[in-house]
């Protein structure tokens, strides 16, 4: 799977407390669906953010579905905190080749970059991989 070893990628998120997490605003740029570029290989990562909350991602032969909360607004570097956590997986190895932990959070950094978004694994901005960039929908014809 994405970036939690060697590979990374976007998950969702849980609240401690086990409270549910808020979904974001109607309006908030990260929802819709995002593909990654792996570097050093062929494998792309499919995102799906859903309005309520909720994502599924796609990694080589990985499923995943998760629950995410997100900053409203980008702080002043432009980067947004996002929060995943994985509620259910297929059992498959993702694009690193490695299986998704069901119920361990983590916390990504998403900053501006070329039309897209780097994804990142610390607040520093050090270890990072991207762009991720959004899917247009595709427009009815007729």
């Amino acid at each position: 799977m994405r970036a939690r070893r060697g590979g990374a990628a976007l998950l969702g998120v849980l609240v401690a407390a086990g409270l549910a997490a808020a979904p974001p605003p109607p309006d908030h740029p990260i929802i819709g669906t995002w593909r990654l570029w792996l570097p050093g290989s062929a494998c792309i990562e499919t995102y799906e953010y859903r309005a309520d909350g909720t994502a599924h991602t796609l990694s080589a032969a990985e499923e995943t579905d998760t629950q995410y909360e997100i900053s409203a607004a980008p702080d002043a570097r432009g980067v947004y905190v996002l929060k995943d956590t994985v509620k259910k997986t297929n059992g498959k190895p993702d694009c690193s080749g490695h299986l998704t932990p069901v119920a361990e959070p983590i916390t990504l950094y998403l900053a501006p970059l070329r039309g897209g978004l780097l994804m990142c694994f610390d607040a520093a901005l050090q270890r990072c991989i991207g762009p991720m960039l959004k899917v247009k929908p595709l427009q009815d014809v007729g």
